[in-house]
């Protein structure tokens, strides 16, 4: 069953009037007159039902990716360490290396 998108709708806003000199803001928007349109997110009920569970269950996976990424990351920096300081005390016991 397809669900109708609602099409995004624009908001009225006031546009500020710009200071003279160097202290002049961009006006963002388009100007309608005297008023700025900004883009507004369709409503809650223009949504598919699941949207809301899908879209949790997305930012959930990539959290755990992150996490996944973070923890792989850690593990091969650790072993990297622990090789770094397996070539230095072979270093030292084959070349008579000494810490001073």
């Amino acid at each position: 069953m397809k669900s109708k998108r609602a099409k995004p709708t624009h908001a009225l806003a006031p546009i500020p009037k710009a200071l003279p000199g160097p202290d002049a803001r961009r006006v963002l928007g388009r100007a309608r007159g005297d008023q700025a349109l900004f883009p507004v997110p369709p409503p809650v009920a223009g949504l598919p039902r699941a949207y809301a569970t899908t879209l949790r269950e997305i930012k959930k996976r990539i959290s755990n990716a992150r996490i996944s990424a973070v923890l792989a990351a850690n593990a091969a920096m650790v072993l990297l360490y622990w090789d770094i300081g397996q070539i230095i005390l072979s270093r030292q016991r084959e070349e008579g290396w000494a810490p001073r």
